[in-house]
């Protein structure tokens, strides 16, 4: 059959779970003709069109004609077994004279088409998705290509390198602690292709494998993970229980000698935990009984599917390709950020650990609260010591108007300690209270009020201020786009540090001098007190902005 034309499509039966009348793979399908187009334009002059359910091809009336009203069990009694004759003859129409490129395209449409001759050339994402980037896993009936795909596979060495990066970098790492010879039981989403049993022609279920579960439950501990993207865990919980869920990431679980096992019905995951040298058990093989050549064993190939050198090779038993061509070398992430997604596998991969602003603030105030406490022991025993004193100097009071001045001297001092002890405590009051509006509350509101000032300040060219250099303070440089300011001045009535996070902290007394067009108070503990003093300081040319709602607060004009 000549070739006149490369058709770019995939899994076109794939229903939408919460609108089974449209066709869930149209977007993915634009998604893999916009990657592939520019390296196949460059291989070859034929024409690259795309078969999807959103021109001449009806989604509707794929199912109708056949009989069917679409949805996800219709579309898993398609996906393994042989398709309707009406269905067979729209597609196969579809796919004449085309070398066929595809995303995931369900085994009854590749048996078919291999059938009728058609090259067919199919894509999914592989399981090892902690490489460099995500491989896609290349697969095809036809002979010629699955031999050209070969040298462009990932090595051993490339998976076992990054197994150790990733063992190596938990070394610094808190590690999770689980029970010792637990077994993994990692959630799927319901509505995955990977949840199809081909042999039974029917979507499964965690319902299909509770006795699988329980063996392993007789075996040794057992706990789960939910799918990052699937939010309705109960099936599992209510399998497993609440008690042994676990939300640590996955490749972090992976690294601990505690875990031997990890299962699933159909996971990427259990390909993954044998990479880390776990053992990895599969409840259902989706791949048993399609009977198409190659379908089971997809070559996983990182990057080099978006170089036009890639496509020269392994099309050049099929159609007429140039080998002249450009070699791009393989980036990192490409495909996570193309795909917007990554399985959650940024968590580790990040150069440093990140801690959440709730952790950072948690950590924050935990270490103030313990210097509060600490301060205010120091303070119970000097009270005591000079309480003792005190009484002493009043037995001795008779003798002498000195010892008397002196004691009520010393009286007056410790009366000042636990006045000063009582307004730490109030501190550490305020304190907590203020980390919990930012934890629960004000984030967003907070966040959107120094954005706006933000915003105008670099509109006007204005000069800004923060008075109050502690965690809120922080907090505002981490958390919002403050720290962009080219004009940005931080102040303390008693500063305790030349510098927060990098930034110079400069006297308050300074600030009538700066030329200041808008002061933020930064403090919720203190707001009314540091107002105040920023009045006391004679400032009317600039604007107070308080980060805390006031009845009498100016608004930041534009």
């Amino acid at each position: 059959m000549a070739i006149s034309r490369i058709l770019i499509t995939g899994n076109v039966l794939r229903p939408q779970p919460a609108a089974p009348a449209v066709s869930e793979s149209v977007a993915r399908i634009c998604w893999l003709q916009d990657l592939l187009s520019p390296p196949l334009s460059e291989v070859t002059n034929l024409p690259i069109e795309r078969l999807a359910c959103d021109r001449a091809l009806s989604f509707g009336a794929l199912y109708r004609d056949a009989g069917l009203e679409p949805s996800l069990d219709a579309w898993a009694e398609l996906y393994a077994g042989e398709l309707p004759p009406s269905m067979e003859q729209r597609l196969l129409d579809a796919c004449q004279d085309a070398l066929v490129i595809s995303l995931e395209m369900p085994p009854s449409m590749a048996r078919l088409l291999a059938r009728a001759g058609i090259p067919v050339l199919d894509a999914i994402v592989d399981p090892l998705r902690f490489l460099v980037d995500i491989p896609l896993g290349w697969r095809s009936p036809h002979a010629g290509l699955r031999e050209a795909l070969i040298p462009f596979g990932v090595t051993p060495y490339e998976v076992k390198h990054r197994v150790a990066q990733i063992k190596a970098k938990m070394r610094w790492l808190p590690a999770p602690v689980l029970p010792e010879g637990a077994t993994l039981v990692l959630d799927q989403l319901p509505s995955d292709a990977a949840m199809i049993d081909p042999r039974r022609r029917r979507r499964v279920a965690w319902s299909d494998y509770v006795e699988h579960v329980r063996e392993l439950q007789r075996e040794g501990p057992v706990v789960w993970r939910p799918h990052p993207y699937n939010a309705d865990t109960s099936a599992l919980g209510e399998l497993l229980g609440s008690d042994t869920v676990r939300h640590e990431n996955f490749y972090s679980l992976l690294t601990q000698d505690a875990l031997v096992r990890v299962a699933a019905v159909s996971s990427g995951g259990v390909i993954e935990a044998r990479a880390f040298g776990k053992e990895g058990l599969h409840f259902m093989d989706r791949f048993e009984g399609v009977g198409v050549p190659g379908w089971a064993a997809p070559i996983p190939v990182v990057g080099h599917w978006l170089s036009p050198h890639f496509f020269s090779a392994v099309l050049s038993d099929v159609i007429e390709t140039r080998a002249d061509v450009a070699t791009l070398p393989v980036e990192r992430d490409v495909f996570r950020r193309a795909n917007n997604t990554d399985w959650e596998f940024g968590w580790i991969d990040q150069i440093v650990e990140q801690r959440t602003a709730r952790e950072s603030e948690r950590a924050a105030v935990a270490v103030n609260i313990a210097q509060l406490n600490e301060h205010a022991s120091q303070l119970t025993e000097r009270v005591a010591a000079l309480e003792q004193r005190a009484a002493d100097l009043t037995a001795r009071l008779s003798d002498a108007t000195a010892q008397l001045a002196d004691a009520h001297a010393r009286t007056s001092e410790a009366i000042a300690i636990n006045a000063d002890r009582a307004r730490i405590a109030e501190h550490a009051q305020r304190s907590d209270q203020q980390v919990r509006r930012l934890q629960k509350v004000d984030r967003p509101r907070l966040r959107a009020l120094v954005d706006d000032v933000v915003r105008r300040a670099r509109v006007n060219g204005w000069r800004v201020g923060v008075l109050g250099a502690g965690d809120h303070t922080a907090w505002m440089l981490r958390e919002t786009d403050l720290r962009s300011l080219r004009s940005l001045y931080l102040f303390d009535s008693r500063p305790t540090s030349d510098e927060l996070d990098g930034l110079p902290v400069l006297p308050s007394s300074r600030i009538p001098g700066m030329n200041l067009q808008v002061v933020i108070v930064s403090s919720l503990a203190f707001q009314e007190e540091m107002r105040a003093h920023l009045r006391s300081l004679g400032i009317s040319g600039s604007r107070i902005v308080t980060c805390y709602p006031q009845e009498d607060d100016v608004a930041v004009p534009a």
